[in-house]
């Protein structure tokens, strides 16, 4: 079976990787449709909104690659930026 999966690396002007997100089935066969994605944002530039741009970078991806929906698995409750994140970005 074919898996639509992608990776995003944000660079700053240097070149410098400031954060990555991976995209992918949240499961195979009755799964498929829905999108998993993980987010991390180097710790030196977190609060510039990197994290933001990039779920909404992956919303799109998945929406182009035939998503129909987004589920996160697990964002632990002490994450507050993560949560803050996704809030401020319609979850």
């Amino acid at each position: 079976m074919e898996q639509s999966q992608a990776v995003k690396v944000a660079v700053d002007p240097a070149w410098t990787v400031v954060g990555t997100y991976y995209l992918r089935p949240n499961s195979l066969a009755l799964g498929a449709h829905v999108a998993n994605a993980g987010y991390v944002v180097a710790e030196h530039c977190r609060r510039r909104g990197i994290g933001s741009r990039l779920c909404q970078h992956s919303l799109q991806a998945a929406r182009r690659l035939g998503f129909r929906a987004m589920q996160f698995n697990l964002v632990v409750s002490t994450n507050a930026a993560g949560i803050r994140c996704w809030q401020r970005n319609g979850f």
